[in-house]
């Protein structure tokens, strides 16, 4: 659910008042994590949260944080917002509501995908490219969580694929977001 705190990186300064570019945060934070994972890794430790297969790969959030930068890097703010809202509250809302079996999934979660996109695009957009870039969102992020990988995880899965089709989309319905 702390997904959309990476948001932050967009919001910050080219310059920041440190004397450092923006642009070098991001590597360091995949460094960072990689760094533990890899000592994780190689001493077989199970932390609390990680599930039973990650004691011998990268767990989870390190490749959401993947997910994350390249999302930073490739990905404009705007297509990227309601990618990172979704990984942070309809990924555990999907893996809640398949480990009830609730009869309403997968429609529940794309239709709490979809309205969360619409919120968004509804300001930055008209009422139909808003519904053509959520419903792309919703449907995309939603088919990406579902296959079972246990080498891509569907927490990067979840973040760059959906963000990628918006944007791709949004080329094609002639937006014009910047990529910094």
């Amino acid at each position: 659910m702390s997904a959309p705190v990476f948001l932050i990186f967009y919001l910050f300064p080219d310059d920041m008042w440190i004397g450092f570019s923006k642009w070098i945060f991001p590597p360091l934070m995949l460094a960072a994590v990689f760094g533990f994972e890899y000592r994780r890794v190689k001493r077989g430790r199970q932390y609390f949260g990680l599930r039973g297969y990650e004691r011998r790969r990268p767990a989870s959030f390190a490749y959401a944080v993947v997910g994350f930068v390249l999302c930073y890097y490739l990905i404009p703010f705007e297509a990227a917002v309601p990618a990172f809202f979704g990984m942070g509250f309809i990924d555990p809302y999907i893996s809640f509501a398949k480990k009830r079996g609730w009869p309403s999934y997968p429609l529940s979660p794309m239709g709490l995908y979809l309205i969360l996109s619409l919120v968004w695009f509804y300001f930055l957009t008209s009422p139909f490219n808003a519904l053509v870039l959520a419903g792309t969102g919703a449907l995309v992020a939603v088919a990406a969580e579902a296959p079972q990988n246990p080498w891509l995880d569907d927490d990067f899965l979840m973040v760059f694929v959906p963000a990628v089709a918006m944007y791709v989309v949004s080329l094609g319905i002639g937006l014009q977001w910047a990529v910094f």
